[in-house]
């Protein structure tokens, strides 16, 4: 709200650097959301551009609304349907918990969030 009250009382927009949340300090994992911001800036593709994600879960488990992971998860370019499907895309299916039966394009919902505050798919 900050940068918006500002930029209506500027006459020029004002950038949003000193606005902008900086990242998680507790994981050390610094300037996601500014990288993400100049990355949509210039057109660049999402971190899961070219990923398609099977969602084969109860819930989040941490209390984020499913609407709001899988809105996270668009944003941040993920392929919306098959039927779009191109010779790179990559299938990932989305689990509660990792188990030993899990194959190599299985990953929890921690991996997707932690993805998407590193700004990168890990």
């Amino acid at each position: 709200m900050d940068w918006i009250d500002t930029n209506l009382q500027s006459k020029a927009l004002v950038a949003p650097d000193a606005f902008e949340i900086k990242g998680d300090m507790k994981t050390n994992v610094l300037d996601a959301p500014r990288t993400s911001r100049l990355a949509h800036e210039k057109g660049q593709p999402g971190i899961f551009s070219g990923i398609f994600f099977f969602m084969r879960i109860r819930d989040t488990g941490d209390g984020i609304p499913m609407n709001i992971l899988i809105d996270l998860m668009q944003r941040c370019g993920c392929v919306r349907d098959l039927t779009s499907r191109g010779r790179n895309m990559r299938l990932v299916e989305v689990v509660d918990r990792l188990t030993s039966k899990s194959g190599m394009d299985v990953v929890t919902v921690d991996w997707v969030l932690n993805c998407i505050g590193g700004w990168k798919v890990l």
